[in-house]
């Protein structure tokens, strides 16, 4: 994982290490516009896009000659709270449409904490931090593993790290450090470009794997899915309710769906997004008793202390929920 995850920009002599969860897709499609010199905006591809790959990487060598290799280069990262990091994965890969990791790793879950497997389709997120904490380091899932253990920061020098909490700007500045600061990564539309990246990518990737979710949730439900997951990403408003019924969901056209959800967004701009995203992530964690949460950030804890993230952020260590109601577990 530290080897796949080290990608070389040698036009730059720079090394950037790879966080999956930490706006991966984005930094590799941008590093890939730097390595073309296409000057263009990374949205120029499509998050999907198969074709999207650097011309290196460190995998083919040893540890001990990645290590060498860093040496030389000026090394850049991005970071993000362990705790957003481990909510953005269950969302993203369990919570959402997803029957690869519905099979990959939510049978297993619901097998491990039921004594019976599940489709793999309704993991609650208090059963999959229990996965994360009982589950020894080297066979977690590598979505989320610590940071600290892919890009080794406290063994490689790295000249600049930015984090996802101060997206934009750090992304400025590590593109200054690197020296192409003239890179036209911002553009006077490129919130909206970004927040269509990611409902592209969200459509799509229901829709391509739409029969297989079929097996498991019946589509007007797989909907309701996709509307959350962007209201929890804080790119629909929560007021905003799903404008489609069970029989209109049967032969909802990805188009339809895509206008939308658009529609939703532009209507939602005027809303504090910050404020409802944060709802979403302390309702999730107020479901989990203080001994999970002392356990879980126990996994994460050198993440946390390298970086410089809170212990006990006050917003999920606080009160607890009196509903056992998993708000993620829609039937």
């Amino acid at each position: 994982m530290f080897r796949n995850s080290l990608l070389p920009l040698k036009k730059y002599n720079v090394t950037f290490c790879r966080v999956p969860k930490g706006a991966s897709t984005f930094w590799t499609r941008l590093l890939v516009c730097l390595e073309r010199d296409l000057w263009k905006p990374p949205f120029v591809f499509k998050p999907n896009d198969g074709s999207v790959k650097l011309k290196n990487d460190f995998s083919k060598f040893s540890v001990r000659k990645a290590y060498e290799l860093v040496k030389n280069t000026k090394n850049v990262m991005f970071s993000r709270n362990p705790f957003s990091r481990v909510f953005s994965f269950y969302v993203d890969k369990l919570f959402s449409p997803n029957p690869f990791y519905w099979n990959d790793l939510g049978i297993g879950i619901t097998k491990r904490s039921r004594g019976i497997a599940t489709c793999g389709h309704d993991v609650t997120f208090n059963e999959f931090v229990d996965y994360i904490i009982n589950t020894p380091s080297r066979m977690r899932e590598y979505h989320i593993m610590p940071t600290n253990d892919i890009c080794r920061p406290c063994k490689i020098h790295y000249s600049f790290i930015g984090k996802m909490e101060n997206f934009e700007n750090d992304v400025s500045r590590i593109l200054k450090e690197i020296g192409a600061e003239s890179y036209p990564y911002f553009t006077e539309n490129f919130n909206k470009e970004y927040t269509s990246d990611a409902i592209y990518d969200i459509v799509q990737a229901y829709f391509e794997n739409r029969r297989d979710s079929d097996k498991c949730i019946d589509r007007h439900t797989g909907i309701k899915r996709v509307w959350l997951k962007l209201q929890i990403r804080g790119i629909i408003s929560q007021t905003i309710k799903v404008p489609f019924t069970s029989k209109e969901s049967l032969s909802l056209s990805l188009p339809k769906l895509l206008k939308s959800i658009i529609k939703a967004r532009d209507i939602s701009e005027k809303v504090d997004m910050k404020a409802q995203k944060k709802m979403y992530i302390t309702q999730a964690y107020s479901i989990l008793p203080l001994d999970t949460m002392f356990k879980l950030q126990s996994v994460y804890k050198k993440d946390l202390q390298i970086f410089n993230y809170e212990l006990f952020p006050k917003h999920l260590f606080g009160q607890r929920g009196n509903s056992t109601i998993d708000i993620f577990c829609l039937k």
